[in-house]
């Protein structure tokens, strides 16, 4: 099922089978535990469990092929809501052997460009390893941007928005154009498309792109593959982990993306159902997912 049993879950079993009277035990049951109850037959729920039960044996499961935020968080989120959830990861990353240490500083660039989350992690490694070099640094997403300003990297574009853009296309609209050399590093998944580098060679910025990793399949267990046919609502965040679900299960169900780049990618894959989250952070994506069960 949706659940992960822990020892706790089992001792509430037991005590609601083997202890004759109510039990008043002050901690809230889980909802792994309150499930097994449920399919045993046992009687002994607190008041108003067997309804939190029945609710969520109602609710259609939602499948999460993407990790975006942390393995459990998103799950988690909607666990609150009374949702049930399986993690069904799609993709993986592999890192390739570009040596970007010695590129950040054989050359001025005028920025580095990063537009996702795992580039921005191969590239703060590399800048360490570089003696952190003084290079503006540019960055599409919330998510992207966090990973650089935990490093202590004040991103110079956008400079002062309360929210970087979600897409590449809103940054780039942004940018000034060249100041300086107008050489921009581009690091990204190997199976990226060009649209970034042509956009930014139309704003007259010379880019030199370095592909720093690639995405890999995931392999599916039986039990997988079920949960993510008898779903209802996938919720998507990149376009490899989208075209690997299409592959692999269809595009029937809703999806619910994480920025309009995984919107965009899921209209063009022929999801008939597509909505985005409100807010760039995970508690927007999981608000947008209840709204999608609820419509």
């Amino acid at each position: 099922g949706a659940f992960a049993v822990t020892a706790r879950d089992i001792s509430d079993v037991m005590i609601a089978h083997f202890v004759n009277k109510r039990v008043h035990c002050k901690r809230r049951r889980s909802p792994a535990a309150m499930h097994i109850l449920a399919c045993s037959g046992a009687h002994n729920f607190r008041e108003g469990e067997k309804e939190e039960v029945q609710r969520r044996e109602q609710v259609k499961c939602v499948a999460l092929p993407d990790m975006i935020g942390g393995k459990g968080q998103l799950a988690n989120l909607l666990d609150s809501k009374g949702i049930i959830s399986r993690e069904i990861p799609c993709i993986a990353f592999e890192r390739n052997k570009a040596p970007l240490s010695q590129i950040l500083t054989q050359e001025e660039w005028e920025m580095v460009f990063i537009s996702a989350p795992e580039a921005a992690t191969i590239v703060l490694s590399a800048w360490c390893e570089a003696a952190k070099p003084d290079i503006p640094f540019a960055c599409v997403g919330e998510k992207t941007r966090n990973i650089l300003l935990d490093a202590g990297i004040a991103t110079a574009y956008p400079p002062s928005f309360s929210h970087p853009p979600s897409s590449g296309k809103e940054l780039i609209s942004r940018l000034p154009g060249p100041q300086t050399s107008g050489r921009v590093l581009l690091p990204v998944s190997a199976r990226a498309r060009g649209d970034t580098e042509d956009r930014l060679r139309a704003r007259g910025y010379s880019v030199e792109r370095i592909d720093t990793y690639d995405t890999v399949a995931v392999a599916w267990t039986k039990e997988d593959s079920d949960a993510a046919a008898a779903s209802t609502v996938v919720a998507l965040a990149s376009p490899s982990a989208i075209e690997e679900w299409v592959r692999r299960v269809g595009n029937d169900q809703r999806a619910v993306c994480f920025g309009g780049r995984s919107a965009d990618a899921c209209t063009r894959a022929g999801f008939a159902s597509v909505s985005v989250s409100a807010s760039p952070d995970i508690q927007g994506w999981a608000d947008a997912i209840e709204d999608a069960l609820n419509g």
